[in-house]
């Protein structure tokens, strides 16, 4: 996989901190924290990962964003070395940053936790959680990421109670409004996880 080779590299120093942006074909994947009721008649393919979280969905009308960085003594990074949760902070500020300069009222918090003192990571605007989070990280260096729903997909979410969710509570930009194409976001994304 892309995504193993590029961590092996950037845990051997061999290559700088890197930003892996894809669309996805419709697939569910299943964190390490995927319960049994999380599929109840997905009819598309299942991938087992080893980034955190519960089950979720990957699809075109996504764009996914997968940060390979050193969490450790890293100059780039406005957080405590090996801090694992500013690291994930960071990854939604970033994003949170990009919806905003689209007008749209974006929040980190989940409106509804799983469990009582689990958070749910992700970003809401409103009620609507419009995109997820979870990553691994694997001797200091993170893999996996976010992925942010800006195009309607019709298929998306059904038959899956992603991160314990139901359908109904996921939206896109789009859905709420702001048309975007994926080059113009992937370039917002990449200023933003810049700074």
């Amino acid at each position: 996989m892309f995504q193993e080779q590029k961590l092996k590299e950037r845990q051997e120093n061999m290559i700088a901190d890197t930003l892996i942006f894809c669309r996805h074909p419709s697939v569910v994947t299943l964190g390490r924290a995927s319960k049994k009721e999380d599929l109840f008649g997905w009819p598309g393919e299942v991938v087992q990962t080893n980034r955190g979280g519960r089950a979720t969905y990957h699809g075109p009308g996504q764009i996914v964003v997968y940060p390979i960085v050193s969490l450790k003594q890293n100059p780039n990074l406005s957080i405590k070395e090996q801090d694992v949760r500013a690291f994930l902070e960071g990854i939604e500020v970033a994003v949170v940053k990009v919806l905003k300069s689209y007008d749209l009222d974006a929040k980190t918090l989940s409106l509804k936790p799983l469990e009582p003192g689990q958070l749910n990571r992700g970003i809401w605007v409103g009620n609507k959680k419009v995109a997820s989070i979870g990553i691994a990280v694997k001797r200091w260096v993170s893999m996996h990421g976010v992925a942010l729903n800006f195009l309607k997909d019709e298929k998306a979410f059904t038959g899956i109670h992603a991160c314990g969710f139901d359908t109904e509570t996921y939206s896109s930009m789009e859905e709420l409004g702001v048309q975007v194409t994926y080059d113009e976001l992937k370039e917002k994304l990449i200023e933003a996880f810049g700074s």
